[in-house]
């Protein structure tokens, strides 16, 4: 774990849009007071304040790492707060219409497809909404303002809207070229671990069988009972080596994810653990395959560091479950030491499973505390089917009834 700590985009974002929503109020609050003095222009003010101050709800699900639900909060909030000025200040049209589509740009890279296709209709269509008010309204306010003030807000707040948008499409670029470059580095980097693997485990003790079955065959007419002595322990030796060779191949991609599913291959990676790990399968099914790799070795990469840094009395409990028709959840959860997620920052474990989970349309988050236990879990979307194949608990391999 590393000591640094970096503000999160989804934050900055929302400083940003609280400090506009500030210089909103305070710009309404000056025209009132010296302009054009209007009831409607404080409860313009009112409104949006109440929209600035609202927006910290999203603050909540961003502290549980959950920046989907994060992004959700200030869409709405969002949309919501536009309404007001539309009505009441109808030529700052063109700031609320882009204002209506930067939570579209913001959750580009923390959202599944059909969630962001659920954010699209909602800004286009509150985009719609704001050109419909801001037609409609006139008289009013804007009877008593002065010809000059319309161009100098939209002057003022139009570009600093845009260049909001040109700073997230930038983040976004940069986090999903990040994002090919450690699924690039992660898989060199397995590639030399089963390099290592081999060369110091299988291989290593098959050039010693190779080189005593040469023994053994001279032994076989001067002593033919040392040869059977040795012929015994090479056999324990190849068998040694083939056990070596399964337990690399269940690290690679195992050959049980392939025949049998997701449920199969994870009752293998749980049985070496013995009762300190608990497998919960809840109307999962086969999936696709490229879903069953990606949860697989997510919940594989979570377990390892669940064994790493949980403690040996630590209990730990995998489960996946359907919580919609299309969508898949599982965690991989301990009771052990856990750790402040404000004080450290994840290292390349959950970084490889927030790859893996973003690449199939989903999305992960970790969340611990100091003596609680750490929680890693995700979702990803699946297609639809029709009857589960099976459900379930297992205990360190055996299934329960």
């Amino acid at each position: 774990m590393s000591a640094e700590v970096r503000r999160h985009p989804i934050e900055t974002f929302l400083r940003y849009d609280q400090a506009t929503c500030g210089l909103g109020v305070a710009a309404l609050l000056a025209v009132h007071v010296f302009l054009a003095p209007h009831p409607l222009l404080v409860v313009e003010a009112v409104a949006v304040a109440v929209g600035g101050a609202a927006l910290g709800a999203a603050r909540r699900p961003l502290g549980r790492d959950d920046p989907a639900r994060a992004v959700s909060v200030i869409a709405v909030v969002s949309w919501l707060t536009l309404l007001a000025p539309a009505a009441v200040t109808p030529f700052v049209e063109p700031v609320l219409v882009v204002a209506a589509l930067l939570p579209v740009v913001l959750a580009i890279p923390y959202v599944s497809p059909r969630h962001l296709a659920v954010l699209v209709v909602g800004s286009t269509s509150v985009a719609g909404a704001v050109a419909v008010i801001t037609a409609g309204a006139g008289g009013g306010v804007m009877d008593q303002l002065p010809g000059w003030l319309p161009t100098v807000v939209v002057a003022a707040f139009l570009p600093a809207a845009t260049g909001m948008i040109g700073l997230l499409s930038g983040h976004n670029h940069q986090a999903m070229a990040a994002s090919r470059a450690r699924l690039v580095a992660s898989t060199d980097q397995a590639r030399r671990g089963i390099e290592r693997d081999l060369h110091d485990g299988a291989q290593q003790r098959l050039v010693s069988v190779a080189m005593q079955l040469g023994l053994a065959r001279s032994l076989v007419e001067e002593d033919p009972d040392g040869a059977v002595e040795l012929l015994a322990d090479l056999e324990a030796q190849a068998h040694l080596a083939l056990a070596e060779l399964r337990d690399l191949c269940l690290g690679v991609y195992p050959a049980a994810l392939t025949d049998f599913g997701l449920a199969a291959a994870l009752t293998a990676a749980a049985r070496p653990h013995g009762r300190r790990c608990r497998l919960e399968m809840c109307d999962v099914g086969r999936l696709p395959e490229a879903t069953e790799s990606a949860v697989y070795f997510s919940c594989l990469e979570a377990l390892q560091n669940a064994v790493k840094h949980a403690g040996p009395d630590a209990v730990i409990t995998i489960r996946c479950e359907r919580t919609r028709p299309d969508r898949l959840r599982f965690s991989v959860r301990d009771d052990g030491a856990g750790f402040d997620p404000t004080r450290a920052r994840a290292g390349a474990g959950l970084a490889n499973i927030a790859d893996r989970v973003s690449a199939m349309g989903g999305n992960a988050r970790i969340t611990s505390a100091p003596g609680h236990g750490t929680c890693v879990a995700g979702e990803v979307p699946l297609p639809q089917r029709g009857r589960p194949h099976g459900a379930g608990a297992v205990i360190a391999g055996e299934a329960q009834t």
